[in-house]
């Protein structure tokens, strides 16, 4: 988890990822209660928390990067930090990937919710063919609901820096050349639909990435 001034949802987002065996989040020079509520996070869950701070705001892509130095195990789950794992995702995409030693990425559909928590829509996420939609111009990946292998990760040269935005879906596009890609049926996370939302924010932005992303997949840049 990566987190720039996310104190109003940080907090539920810590502990939604209680089912997991450790969370490496990354403090990007927030200037909010962040720091706090990080700091009482790991008071309260002891080893379960490890936090890095970001001196400087060096954005997402870095701060991920920096994260993923310090993640011990052979499977990585994503996690934003206004978002919410729900029960059991941990578990259901480990045993996935136990089970399809060929699968480079798990995914799941979502369920969206408001600022409050509440559920505004259900079952999001085509899940066929994954790999097909990349090729057709969508990503049907949440970001936040990934869970991939480190040994892929490393293999493909993991985010890569100079993708300001998009950065995940250029990720997906190189993991499913070494592997397949999978989106489980379950609703096994929650997205956060806010104003603040960089995807709310920043659209245009995104949109122009994605068509970086799609190009350099095309001509082979790695």
């Amino acid at each position: 988890m990566a987190v720039h001034n996310g104190e109003r949802y940080v907090a539920d987002a810590i502990t939604s990822c209680l089912g997991a065996d450790e969370l490496v989040i990354v403090d990007d020079a927030s200037t909010d209660r962040t720091p706090a509520l990080i700091a009482e996070a790991v008071r309260r869950y002891g080893e379960f928390v490890r936090s890095l701070v970001c001196v400087v705001n060096v954005g997402l892509t870095v701060a991920l990067r920096t994260g993923m130095l310090h993640c011990r195990s052979p499977y990585i789950a994503r996690q934003d930090a206004d978002d919410l794992s729900l029960p059991g995702r941990f578990r259901a995409q480990a045993d996935y990937l136990d089970a399809n030693p060929f699968c480079s990425l798990v995914a799941s559909r979502v369920r969206i919710i408001d600022e409050t928590g509440e559920t505004t829509r259900r079952g999001c996420q085509v899940r066929w063919l994954p790999k097909l939609q990349m090729r057709l111009g969508r990503n049907p990946i949440v970001h936040g609901s990934a869970c991939f292998r480190r040994r892929d990760y490393d293999a493909v040269g993991g985010y890569r820096e100079t993708f300001q935005m998009s950065q995940d879906l250029y990720l997906w596009q190189r993991l499913a050349k070494v592997g397949s890609i999978h989106i489980l049926p379950q609703e096994l996370y929650a997205l956060r639909t806010h104003p603040d939302r960089i995807s709310e924010k920043s659209r245009p932005q995104q949109r122009a990435w994605a068509q970086v992303a799609r190009w350099a997949n095309r001509h082979g840049k790695t």
